[in-house]
């Protein structure tokens, strides 16, 4: 029962020394990664509203009408 419980502890120790040692990349910092990324976030979501269905501003008409056969 011992061991279980310094096992626990040893592995929220390493699991909380890994979550505060990344290095954090702030706004401005690297531009040319950040350029990068962007274009590929714009590129994605343009392709993603070109094949979306126009937007319905009510929620009235949320679910589609049954035609019947």
């Amino acid at each position: 029962m011992q061991f279980a419980r310094h096992a626990g502890i040893a592995i929220l120790a390493i699991a909380v020394f890994v979550s505060i040692s990344c290095e954090k990349h702030y706004v401005g910092e690297f531009p040319e990664v950040q350029r990068d990324r962007l274009a590929e976030a714009r590129a994605a979501h343009r392709a993603g509203q070109e094949n979306a269905p126009a937007a319905n501003p009510t929620p009235a008409n949320f679910f589609p009408e049954k035609k019947s056969p």
